[in-house]
């Protein structure tokens, strides 16, 4: 037989040891791709950020000059408010510009983040996005792309301005006096190596704190949608509890997070303190000597002032930056992920001939396929049939493309079903899941998925699916609004309408996953002899626990603990078949 092992297909379905490398904060260099695009808006934005920070250093200048010619008395009060005036109106003026530049860049970022995602999510095994998991996802795609836009939009722009402000509060010291500039910045070397030793792993800490919103998310999501369990099962105590223990792990962080910056303020208050009394008692002596003027005094005042603000804006604007590296760390994990079902580029269906040989599937560390083989011919109606996690679905996602085998083979029409192309693929091939999921949006738009859908083909899907009484009935008919998750649907009404969804793209395969579960028998036998009469050429598999459902099947497939133990016609089956012929039995007995 013709082993064909999948291309690490399966790396993604280890289960919770399975996922992506371990996460940690990314650096700039990662973030550099994303951040080229706009390199023009950020070297406008950092010229901006340049001279409105340039104009502030000069301040102090201007001022001491008003305070020198106050003292001297020999000009007017134009001559000595003008040229600071102007120059406050010229830093507020480049401060807005700043703001909405910033903000602008910002958001292109992370347009383009986001889309990226997207487009590794989408290109991605179903396996993959099942063992990373939609919570965590949805994080990455929300509070994760935020921190980064926060990252570019307030952390580049404030380091920016706090590192000209700092050099240039530095220089324009050691210009005023060296001497009285040299004992002062001495101390400040004590601070740096603090913010070294604070920031060193505070990263980590931010890492957590994403991973725990994504497990917060994850127990809200299950909390809203499984609300009417929770209260008729009485179990608001439970699910409060793991609810609480989430929060209080979020709690904790943010604690250790807000301890380790709150840590920086007395150690930046007690270098303040030490500079300005160094200034008043060295530069006030000067001052008394005649050896410093009394306005370049307090230009150095200030600029002992300025030189500690942009530590002090580092300190809180750090929280950003290393969030925001962090964020996008478990960015890129995603968006460095191998795609590990690459795609085919086979674009025609020319028939639906089925060859499934020698397919196994493991999950972990669990054989959840052995060695399964059948064929099935074009047109031919085929159920699988087996108890609860006999592995029905997981051969159906099999044949469906959305999960790749361990080894052996799947083709269809001759072809491996991986050298397909998916958007061609799925054109030809439906699916219909268990849970039937439903979008808070019109019928017709639950239904037509595809822009090319006539009128016609979605009255006759709504027909095959018996829906169109329904409908007829609706005040809005096909344009009534499905609410969110379809709740004002009953169950079977959600899944026919899934049914017609997938009849209305005209597949040449259609994949029933226990569609029959949550529909009459009567409904049931009247939809499969609407489909058979309608749409006489499709290939159409059906996977169930119930016998009376696929009866008059060309063939049936009997699985049982990942086994393939039997295969034929009911008829056949009921010969053969010991533990066909006693599920067939014991249905019928709880049926009388």
């Amino acid at each position: 037989m013709n082993k064909k092992p999948a291309k690490a297909a399966n790396k993604w379905q280890k289960g919770a040891k399975g996922g992506p490398p371990g996460e940690k904060p990314a650096s700039l260099k990662e973030l550099w791709p994303f951040l080229k695009p706009v390199i023009f808006g950020l070297l406008i934005l950092l010229a901006i950020v340049i001279i409105a920070n340039s104009l502030s250093l000069n301040l102090p200048k201007l001022n001491a000059k008003v305070i020198d010619l106050s003292l001297a008395g020999n000009d007017s009060l134009l001559d000595r408010f003008l040229e600071p005036g102007l120059t406050v109106l010229a830093i507020m003026a480049l401060a807005v510009a700043q703001l909405i530049l910033g903000s602008v860049l910002a958001e292109k970022v992370g347009l383009n983040i986001r889309k990226k995602v997207a487009e590794k999510i989408s290109a991605q095994s179903f396996a993959y996005v099942n063992d990373i998991t939609p919570g965590k996802l949805l994080t990455n795609l929300t509070s994760d792309v935020d921190a980064v836009k926060t990252l570019l939009s307030q952390g580049f722009v404030q380091i920016v301005a706090a590192l000209v402000t700092f050099f240039g509060a530095v220089i324009n010291l050691i210009k005023l006096n060296s001497q009285l500039a040299l004992p002062v910045l001495a101390v400040f070397p004590i601070l740096i190596i603090a913010f070294m030793l604070i920031f060193k792993n505070i990263g980590t800490f931010f890492v957590q704190a994403q991973e725990v919103i994504d497990r917060l998310n994850k127990v809200i999501n299950e909390n809203i949608v499984g609300a009417a369990v929770v209260r008729v099962l009485s179990g608001q105590n439970d699910q409060a509890a793991k609810f609480k223990t989430e929060n209080d792990t979020s709690y904790d962080l943010g604690i250790k997070i807000t301890s380790a910056f709150a840590s920086l303020l007395p150690i930046i208050g007690a270098i303040a303190n030490i500079a300005v009394i160094i200034v008043v008692y060295i530069g006030g002596n000067k001052v008394i000597n005649g050896e410093l003027s009394l306005g370049d005094y307090t230009a150095f005042y200030s600029y002992i002032l300025t030189l500690i603000f942009p530590i002090v804006i580092v300190g809180f604007i750090s929280n950003f930056i290393v969030r925001g590296l962090a964020a996008f760390g478990r960015i890129n994990q995603v968006l460095v992920a191998p795609v590990l079902m690459p795609a085919g580029t086979i674009t025609e269906l020319p028939n639906a001939k089925i060859e499934i040989v020698d397919v196994s599937l493991k999950i972990g560390e669990k054989d959840v396929l052995k060695d399964i083989s059948f064929d099935i011919k074009p047109g031919s109606r085929i159920g699988i049939l087996g108890p609860t996690a006999s592995g029905k679905s997981q051969l159906l996602y099999l044949l469906s493309g959305l999960v790749s085998p361990t080894t052996g083979k799947i083709t269809i029409a001759d072809k491996d079903l991986a050298d397909y192309s998916p958007a061609s693929l799925y054109k030809q091939l439906a699916i219909v899941f268990q849970d039937s999921i439903m979008f808070n949006t019109s019928i017709r738009e639950n239904i037509r998925f595809d822009e090319k859908t006539t009128p016609e083909q979605i009255d006759k899907a709504l027909r095959v699916s018996d829906l169109d009484g329904f409908v007829a009935k609706l005040p809005e008919g096909l344009d009534t609004i499905v609410s969110e998750r379809g709740s004002t649907l009953s169950g079977g009404q959600k899944q026919r309408v899934t049914l017609a969804r997938a009849l209305a793209a005209n597949p040449k395969i259609l994949l029933l996953d226990d569609f029959t579960a949550r529909v009459d028998i009567a409904t049931e036998k009247k939809i499969f002899a609407n489909i058979q009469k309608e749409y006489p050429e499709l290939t159409l598999i059906l996977v169930t626990q119930k016998t009376a459902s696929v009866k008059d099947f060309d063939q049936i497939l009997l699985l049982m603990e990942g086994e393939l133990l039997a295969k034929g016609t009911h008829k056949e089956l009921m010969a053969k078949s010991i533990e066909y012929a006693q599920i067939d039995k014991s249905q019928q007995s709880a049926n009388e």
